[in-house]
């Protein structure tokens, strides 16, 4: 899940883990020591070893009990087929969020609240789904400052990322926004080259959406913000209405000044009947708007 930045994460055979659990009877020795020679250290007394001590072990009974419940999800996963949809489910009596990505599916619980991180723990378990038997490719604790959307998948995740392009100051911004964003969407899918995504036939399954679908939609965000910005430069009053119609009036211009090379690409039934759809959008905005042949003329310029 690379829309999650975790703090801290731990897997079962990690050294740190199992240095804690040496460091409980070393806090005994040195509460011990404090016992036996009080007169030296009355004043603070064996308090604070008490509460590291205290702390460290809620800390390691926490973990061990998070580990147990991965080991029995991972139990779960790899013994049957588990049903592919989308959103919270529970296994094990364990509410579960599964997500996929890139052929892989990920299951996230809430395994509560660490005092000695202040952070919210969660448990992931990623693999593969089989024919027959299911492959876990990997199992970890993570910890996280803020708490996390269970239902908040990779479409929401895009759909942020694709918003931080409405808070662009200016076109050379927005630029590096639209080219950060679609560096990342590759990245995410594991593709070197757009094309690539055109077809993702287990995430469209899962999600109900292809992968070059975030394509399309960036950058329509793209252009409706650049529209936006070159309207604020010239001085204008819009709003939504006066984006779209400019967008429409763009994408009809461009479509009659590249006729061949939109009908070799459409096909001349499907060009004809878009430029129809679009004259006919185009029309009823205009109409809606009832603006000055001047206004007008500025808007589309």
């Amino acid at each position: 899940m690379l829309w999650i930045n975790p703090l801290k994460s731990l897997k079962k055979d990690n050294l740190d883990f199992q240095f804690e659990r040496i460091k409980v009877p070393f806090c005994d020795e040195i509460i011990k020591f404090v016992s036996d020679n009080s007169i030296l250290y009355s004043k603070q007394g064996t308090k604070p070893v008490l509460d590291y001590k205290e702390l460290l072990v809620e800390y390691i009974e926490g973990i061990e009990r998070d580990f147990q419940i991965l080991d029995n999800i991972i139990e779960s996963i790899s013994s049957q087929r588990l049903e592919i949809k989308k959103g919270v489910r529970q296994i094990n009596n364990v509410d579960c969020s599964l997500h996929f990505l890139n052929n892989e599916y990920a299951l996230v619980f809430f395994a509560g609240h660490d005092r000695r991180y202040d952070a919210y723990k969660y448990g992931i378990v990623t693999f593969e789904m089989g024919k027959k038997r299911n492959h876990v490719i990997d199992s970890e604790i993570i910890f996280t400052k803020e708490s996390l959307d269970l239902d908040y998948n990779v479409c929401n995740y895009f759909s942020d990322l694709f918003a931080l392009m409405n808070n662009a100051s200016n076109v050379i911004e927005l630029d590096e926004i639209h080219e950060d964003v679609e560096k990342t969407i590759l990245k995410i899918f594991r593709v070197e080259n757009k094309y690539d995504l055109h077809k993702n036939s287990d995430f469209n399954d899962f999600y109900g959406i292809e992968p070059f679908v975030f394509l399309k939609d960036k950058y329509q965000t793209y252009i409706k913000n650049k529209i936006k910005l070159e309207l604020t430069n010239k001085g204008l009053n819009f709003n939504s209405d006066h984006i779209e119609l400019v967008r429409i009036d763009r994408v009809l211009k461009s479509l009659i000044n590249e006729k061949k090379e939109h009908i070799e690409l459409l096909g001349e039934e499907i060009y004809f009947t878009r430029c129809d759809e679009l004259e006919q959008e185009r029309t009823e905005l205009i109409l809606k708007l009832d603006m000055e042949e001047s206004q007008l003329e500025l808007l589309l310029s």
